[in-house]
């Protein structure tokens, strides 16, 4: 598996992930949660800030619309045939410190890895049985650097 990470900018800052199976053989992966019968995606994402002379930061990816969970928490599963790949694309304002921090935390120049950590599927949904047959690629990716703004695009 490989982590892809991009960013474009247009009326905000947005990252698109790319979750890239690289092998032969047909995989899949669970990248998150997904919230009250479908009604909210949340991906389990950390972002490292790394920037000249300070010390690293590492936000963590927080849906503040999902304050409180209503409904099922089932495992956000990606099936991937061989050479396939998934994106999503997440604001940048939703990586954050601490749920309560609003202050966009990306100021230029800054280089940003993405990290993704996997899971089984788990069993705490009767229903879900039948997809603990599917090989779950378990594990933690992370992306190359990308450096901020510079590659940053306009969204088109």
């Amino acid at each position: 598996m490989r982590l892809v990470l991009a960013c474009s900018q247009a009326s905000e800052l947005m990252f698109r992930f790319t979750m890239q199976n690289v092998s032969a053989t047909p995989t899949a992966v669970v990248i998150g949660t997904i919230l009250a019968n479908d009604k909210s995606y949340i991906p389990t994402l950390e972002l490292t800030v790394r920037r000249a002379g300070i010390p690293d930061v590492t936000l963590t990816y927080v849906d503040p619309i999902t304050a409180g969970v209503g409904g099922r928490l089932d495992p956000w599963l990606i099936a991937l045939p061989a050479d396939a790949s998934y994106s999503v694309t997440v604001p940048a304002r939703n990586f954050r410190l601490t749920p309560n921090l609003t202050n966009e935390p990306f100021v230029a120049p800054a280089d940003l890895q993405l990290h993704l950590a996997t899971r089984e599927v788990g069993r705490a949904n009767l229903d879900m049985q039948g997809i603990s047959l599917i090989h779950v690629w378990v594990g933690t990716l992370a992306s190359d650097w990308v450096r901020f703004r510079d590659d940053c695009h306009p969204d088109r």
